[in-house]
């Protein structure tokens, strides 16, 4: 299993992630498959245009699986997971690299959720640096 590393620039986004963290059929695969109850939020990341590469290759992994659905006439598209470890300024934290079916961003972004709200637990703003170490 490889493991892909990658840095970048913590940036706000849309607050969509929120709203599909918070829908009760991805959480509950979140739960069942990446072992945590995802915090309502994602944490994401620009990467270095050097890393495009690897996130391409990243995303051409199986990855782990969620299932899309339908709710109120809508479809909802599968999402693959990529369990991770979030690093900034010797603290750790661990989530997943979320890679939606459909989505707004280039692949220069990560999309990160975790148990944690990772902007708390190791203290992070719009502009800080952070590395990423990703388990495909």
């Amino acid at each position: 299993m490889p493991n892909y590393f990658f840095s970048g620039k913590v940036f706000s986004g849309t607050d969509e992630g929120k709203k599909f963290v918070a829908m009760k059929e991805y959480a509950a695969q979140m739960e069942e498959k990446l072992g945590f109850k995802p915090f309502l939020g994602t944490l994401n990341i620009r990467i270095h245009s050097s890393e495009l590469l690897s996130a391409r290759q990243l995303r051409a992994h199986n990855g782990i699986f969620l299932k899309g659905f339908s709710r109120g006439g809508r479809k909802f598209f599968p999402v693959k997971c990529f369990p991770c470890l979030v690093f900034n300024e010797g603290e750790e934290a661990y989530g997943a690299v979320v890679v939606p079916n459909k989505t707004r961003y280039g692949t220069d972004v990560l999309e990160i959720v975790s148990p944690f709200n990772l902007r708390k637990k190791l203290g992070l703003r719009n502009g800080n640096k952070v590395s990423v170490e990703v388990f495909a």
